[in-house]
């Protein structure tokens, strides 16, 4: 029994670990500047996740990490509590897309079900192998690319921002992360496929929503800093 909860305790380490990552990647924050407190973030909400998963039972464990995700940010970088938001909201929603396209794709190809994705060690432990490498896999993307939200954090402290859509945008998402997770755990379907069906138009919609994001913020970028010739480097 302790080496098994040993095993998943240090599973939930590692994929906690990797949606801080992503998530910091994501916002363009140099990962060398902040690779101690993203180790540290990532530690805590690992144990936070192994705690609320085995030994609570917990089915809100997605909502408690979010909101313990944000108030991380917000103490250990001090950034402002909206920025924090976003990047705790985003990380989550690819977090959750990953882990949506994992479960279903092992469903559908037959290699695992239901019960064994809550009782298997050894189907655990692989689908979060497959979820560490696709995680590793984004992650490498976005370094590459550099594709990702270029935000300057100072500007969030400005009280226009929470008067504008950006506050309404990212209050939308937070909703859409909690009713998917309301949905995955408290609502009953019939079949599997519907419940496929459900998260997989949500899921959609949460990209997509993600994706306009990004194009929103790249034209603000390209506007304010192409006439100057002069676009600035992330500063956190």
């Amino acid at each position: 029994m302790i080496t098994v909860y040993t095993i998943k305790f240090l599973l939930s380490i590692i994929t906690f670990l990797s949606i801080v990552l992503i998530s910091f990647q994501l916002f363009r924050i140099p990962i060398d500047h902040h690779y101690k407190s993203i180790g540290l973030t990532g530690v805590i909400l690992g144990s936070l996740g192994f705690y609320l998963n085995n030994i609570l039972k917990s089915e809100l464990t997605p909502v408690v990490i979010l909101v313990f995700f944000t108030l991380l940010i917000f103490i250990i970088h001090r950034y402002p509590f909206f920025y924090c938001l976003l990047i705790s909201v985003f990380g989550t929603i690819v977090g959750f897309f990953v882990d949506f396209v994992i479960s279903i794709t092992s469903l559908k190809l037959n290699l695992t079900t239901l019960e064994q994705m809550k009782t298997s060690l050894l189907h655990s432990i692989l689908l979060h192998l497959a979820t560490f490498l696709t995680y590793f896999l984004i992650f490498i993307f976005l370094n590459k690319t550099k594709i990702g939200f270029f935000f300057l954090a100072k500007r969030f402290y400005r009280m226009d921002y929470l008067k504008s859509y950006n506050f309404l945008f990212a209050a939308l998402l937070l909703v859409a992360v909690i009713t998917t997770q309301i949905v995955m755990h408290f609502v009953k379907f019939p079949s599997i496929d519907q419940l496929i069906i459900v998260l997989g138009i949500m899921s959609i919609a949460m990209l997509l929503a993600l994706w306009y994001a990004y194009k929103d913020n790249k034209k603000f970028i390209r506007e304010r800093y192409q006439k100057n010739n002069d676009f600035p480097r992330q500063k956190n």
